[in-house]
């Protein structure tokens, strides 16, 4: 149904809040409601439903990234890391190390996000994502010596060619780019 009231941001937003209240526990909700209070200039509010939804599921790592990423557009750097910190401290879960990243990335921090992918590879040191993903943030800091050894033992063939794609274009090498 919110396809049908988008055009009308004022009514898309009530039609949500009623949502919202008659489906409190939707996980679905949250990130649609603070969609259509960021259309009609309300961003506060968008902001408060989803610290309200994140205090009833507070191990959604995707919710608290999301959080954090707002927080962050928000001018809020060091509450939307150490939100992203506190999970990747407490949960054990790599992933979190890899939102965490995310964040610190966002915010402009390729060392802060290395160091939280170096933790993410502590815990699940055969993770491709992990190891491809540290990749791309060396590719940020122009470490491109580092970044052919990670490519070469990548299993996945996709995250390799992306990378050796990226390492011919930064080179200036764009025919052997797409080539791969």
């Amino acid at each position: 149904f919110y396809g049908r009231f988008r055009p009308d941001p004022e009514r898309a937003a009530a039609k949500v809040a009623e949502c919202l209240a008659r489906y409190p526990e939707d996980p679905a909700l949250p990130p649609i409601a603070a969609d259509s209070y960021d259309q009609i200039g309300r961003p506060e509010l968008a902001t408060a439903l989803m610290r309200a939804a994140l205090e009833k599921t507070p191990d959604d790592l995707g919710l608290r990234q999301v959080l954090a990423k707002r927080m962050l557009t928000q001018g809020d750097r060091a509450g939307g890391e150490r939100m992203m910190e506190e999970a990747a401290r407490t949960s054990g879960n790599p992933k979190s190390w890899l939102h965490l990243a995310g964040v610190r990335r966002t915010a402009g921090d390729p060392e802060g996000a290395l160091r939280a992918l170096d933790e993410a590879l502590a815990l699940a040191p055969d993770s491709e994502e992990f190891r491809f993903a540290r990749a791309d943030v060396l590719m940020d800091l122009a470490r491109y010596d580092e970044i052919e050894p990670i490519a070469a033992k990548l299993q996945e063939t996709t995250f390799a060619r992306i990378l050796r794609g990226r390492l011919a274009l930064e080179r200036g090498n764009a025919k052997e780019a797409l080539a791969l």
